[in-house]
């Protein structure tokens, strides 16, 4: 089995040591607190395609009552 992929990025260095220090103190994995921000991220992603998808029906529907009444 394949192990897990990695990510390198860039950061400011005092942002990297503000963070390693955050994380030390509440005693968690750097890994694991960007694992979270990630799956956050990705799950905002389609929290909003729900929204649009819900937004794209409720028009559909508004289209159709307005139709309807205009031919009456």
């Amino acid at each position: 089995m394949k192990a897990d992929d990695r990510l390198t990025f860039r950061l400011p260095t005092s942002k990297k040591t503000e963070f390693l220090a955050k994380v030390e103190r509440e005693g968690k994995k750097s890994s694991e607190v960007l694992n979270e921000l990630v799956e956050r991220y990705l799950q905002q992603q389609l929290e909003q395609n729900s929204d649009i998808e819900e937004i794209k029906q409720r028009l559909t529907k508004l289209e159709e009552k307005f139709m309807g009444e205009s031919a009456a």
